[in-house]
């Protein structure tokens, strides 16, 4: 007869202890993979939320910018002759553009026509 060999203490299966216990024993990730999760994951540094966050946030500041713009150009004196070149010309363009953009993107509410007073900031 064989004599029996002592059973090790082992946690249950499924249990905390033995997940960790198996966790332990596999290798780390390569660099880059750690890396390219740190960075584009759900919640990495340029992931999804992040990058909506920032094209919604660069979309938001286009109008302001083209104002800024516009009135640098004016400050400038660029605008004083009656007749308008192509730069003028496309510089108003832009203005045209950044302030139809806003009405659309103020007024376009689901399900709703746009109005000339809708604005979220409207308090009458």
């Amino acid at each position: 007869m064989i004599p029996a060999l002592p059973l090790t203490s082992r946690a249950a299966v499924g249990s905390v202890a033995d997940v960790h216990a198996r966790l332990a024993l596999q290798r780390r990730r390569p660099a880059l993979v750690r890396l390219w999760a740190a960075l584009l994951s759900d919640a990495g540094v340029a992931g999804p939320l992040a990058r909506r966050r920032a094209r919604r946030f660069v979309l938001r500041s286009l109008p302001p910018a083209a104002a800024v713009a516009i009135a640098a150009l004016v400050v400038l004196g660029v605008f004083d002759g009656f007749a308008l070149g192509w730069g003028q010309a496309a510089a108003l363009l832009v203005l045209v553009a950044a302030l139809a953009g806003t009405g659309v993107r103020r007024g376009s509410a689901p399900g709703r026509r746009a109005t000339p007073r809708s604005s979220r900031w409207s308090t009458w």
